[in-house]
């Protein structure tokens, strides 16, 4: 999620997204149920690095709907609305990807489902890579599903949550981060 965007500041409204997450539907759909649930990039196999205390947010429109509530979206018809700086903000969903791969599209109409059942409208988004990638460093995005790749052994996770990767030049697409969080990390 961009959480640049005024939409997705907010954890609640973050939480309730996750919650819209069917990852038993994505993993049957895309990968024949030979994948793992995990909550971050370090593999639930490595027992060294993995906090195996955190759990995936369970598949769940209702609390998905109750967190949104909380975060000051209310109903207005079949759409979820709210105010911000005295405008009226709807919560809609721009979901990007890369065009060519079709597990991705699989995610995005799993997504998509989910999330018009609570009323949240996603438009699908696919792209060639490049421009992906160029709206991506932009900030020109809701969402998007991309796969990282790299070495199983090596952990250097500054250049994709570090805030100071943040930014046109980083990495850092989403914006996550805080102080604190860069100190895990490392300065």
């Amino acid at each position: 999620l961009n959480g640049q965007s005024e939409k997705f500041r907010d954890a609640a409204t973050r939480q309730a997204l996750a919650h819209l997450l069917d990852h038993d539907a994505i993993i049957r759909n895309t990968q024949q149920n030979l994948a793992v649930k995990t909550v971050g990039p370090v593999s639930p196999s490595d027992k060294r690095y993995y906090n195996s205390s955190l759990k995936p947010y369970p598949f769940n429109s209702s609390r998905a709907a109750e967190l949104l509530k909380k975060a000051g979206w209310q109903k207005n018809g079949s759409l979820w609305e709210r105010k911000s700086n005295d405008e009226t903000q709807q919560l809609t969903l721009r979901l990007s990807y890369n065009a060519s791969n079709s597990d991705y599209e699989s995610i995005a109409l799993i997504i998509q489902q989910a999330a018009g059942r609570i009323g949240i409208p996603v438009t699908l988004q696919p792209l060639e890579s490049g421009l992906l990638s160029k709206n991506l460093k932009q900030g020109n995005f809701d969402a998007f599903i991309r796969s990282m790749t790299g070495n199983p052994f090596v952990f250097n996770f500054q250049p994709i949550f570090h805030t100071s990767s943040i930014g046109p030049d980083g990495l850092n697409y989403t914006g996550f981060g805080t102080s604190e969080s860069d100190k895990l990390i490392g300065d």
